[in-house]
């Protein structure tokens, strides 16, 4: 069976902690030689870094006609664009999942996807690729060293970033060094050489700072206050040539949004520009879009967010006692405001629960579909 075994409730893997039924130094080990297996696989062509995410466990749904299969499985890596999962079973190229992640700050966040890859391994062991259907920002689900290369991107076109840099650095001859690993870019570089220098140019309007932190007798945190003070909100990278553990905290304190050590290469500069001159502009402007889709005020959304907390409670409440009308009422309520509200992947899901509960006539019979829809209810994600 393509889907893995089958529990009394109609999900997988039930009492394992993911469907291998391996986690801690084990799972390490099978990630490690899988890694090792893939030493020599080349990255040419791909758009997004394959950060390791090595997680005992997510959950994931992988859907079917008129319902699905909820599993639990390890994690090998993630990007931007998709995540690497093991599974103990095969899963069709182009089948539809949904994977719940965890966010670093705000909990669990479904995500929905394809498979789009499935290798077998070894034993019962197979590797899984999934292609999200809208990127994410990885920092958002990675506890990663903010001096590590984090970064989404895995190349870039130097003439596909635009827009208005200020270039802060004491140094004269540090500044030509950053202008000359950006001169292939439609970037307008405007230098400045300390805070006040800087402050000014800000104010005229830019869509990224990149600073050194040294700044005479002023720091890059100076600066981002400075910046605070009259409400500039551009990403800041800071610069530094100590790589100390005193001086990475300092760094790390003042609020910055990336750092880089010198001395810096031309291809780290350029992810790291991209990662805010393109990635998070595009994560902006989903979120913008998503608004619009709505066309309703942030108070209201807030509102909704916390009756889908009510009803997730109301809903299990319905499930435990077997009540099918109170369960499809819930669903087909959900599948209305989801709509409403720019819910998308959360309105599929309730109508997916309300179709199987009219069809199959039983709590029992649809109880993976409003299991799922409970989940979406307590992480809900726009779009």
């Amino acid at each position: 069976m393509d889907y893995g075994t089958q529990s009394r409730t109609g999900g997988t893997n039930c009492g394992r902690v993911n469907s291998l039924g391996i986690s801690g130094h084990e799972l390490d080990r099978t990630l490690e030689s899988i890694e090792l297996g893939k030493a020599e696989a080349s990255s040419k062509g791909r758009s997004f870094v394959r950060h390791p995410f090595r997680l005992d466990k997510v959950h994931m749904r992988i859907k079917r006609d008129g319902g699905g299969t909820n599993i639990r499985v390890a994690c090998r890596n993630l990007s931007r664009g998709g995540i690497s999962v093991l599974h103990n079973a095969y899963v069709h190229p182009d089948t539809p999942v949904a994977m719940v992640l965890p966010h670093v700050t705000d909990g669990p966040k479904l995500i929905e996807g394809v498979v789009r890859r499935c290798r077998y391994v070894r034993s019962t062991i197979h590797e899984v690729g999934v292609e999200f259907l809208k990127p994410i920002k990885v920092s958002d689900f990675l506890q990663a060293d903010p001096f590590s290369d984090w970064y989404s991107l895995e190349s870039v076109d130097p003439t596909s970033l635009v827009g208005t840099v200020v270039l802060v650095d004491s140094s004269e001859l540090d500044r030509r060094v950053v202008e000359h690993f950006l001169r292939r870019t439609q970037l307008r570089i405007r230098t400045a050489n300390g805070v006040e220098d800087a402050i000014a140019k800000i104010k005229e309007g830019c869509d990224l700072v990149i600073s050194e932190f040294s700044l005479g007798e002023k720091t890059g945190r100076d600066l981002i206050a400075a910046m605070w003070e009259i409400g500039a909100s551009s990403p800041v990278i800071l610069t530094t040539c100590d790589a100390s553990e005193g001086a990475k905290a300092r760094m790390t304190a003042s609020g910055a949004d990336a750092f880089l050590l010198k001395p810096m290469d031309e291809s780290l500069l350029l992810r790291a520009a991209a990662e805010f001159l393109i990635v998070q502009r595009d994560c902006r402007k989903q979120a913008s879009d998503s608004r619009r889709a709505a066309d309703l005020p942030p108070a209201l959304l807030d509102s909704f967010t916390e009756e889908l907390s009510r009803m997730a409670d109301e809903l299990e409440e319905a499930v435990a006692a077997s009540d099918v009308e109170r369960c499809r009422g819930i669903s087909m309520r959900l599948q209305s405001s989801a709509a409403t509200f720019g819910f998308a992947a959360l309105g599929r899901l309730a109508a997916e629960s309300a179709g199987c509960l009219t069809a199959g006539g039983s709590v029992e019979s649809s109880s993976d579909q409003l299991e799922a829809l409970v989940e979406a209810c307590r992480t809900p994600v726009r779009g």
